[in-house]
């Protein structure tokens, strides 16, 4: 913790965390990702374990969401690359 963190904090390195279980140690995890000025996540049960996920994808990525409309959408022609991410209700 005294050496290694504010190390990887010094070189940008983010220390995102998933717990899954109750047995995890939730307040370690929480707290190394707090000191490298990252997030933490607790997925209770595999329901919650996609959501959680989700999460983690738009923290890291901020997307640019586009809504659907009229069956389609519309993507900038100066964009070289782009990742879908698709949810649903229920």
């Amino acid at each position: 913790f005294e050496e290694d963190l504010p190390q990887l904090r010094q070189e940008k390195i983010f220390l995102y965390t998933v717990a899954f279980s109750e047995e995890s140690d939730r307040v370690l995890l929480r707290d190394m990702a707090e000191r490298t000025k990252a997030l933490s996540w607790y997925a209770s049960d595999v329901t919650t374990i996609h959501s959680k996920f989700s999460e983690l994808f738009l923290a890291l990525k901020k997307p640019q969401v586009t809504p659907i409309e009229e069956g389609g959408f519309n993507i900038d022609p100066s964009v070289r690359e782009a990742t879908f991410y698709i949810t649903r209700p229920d």
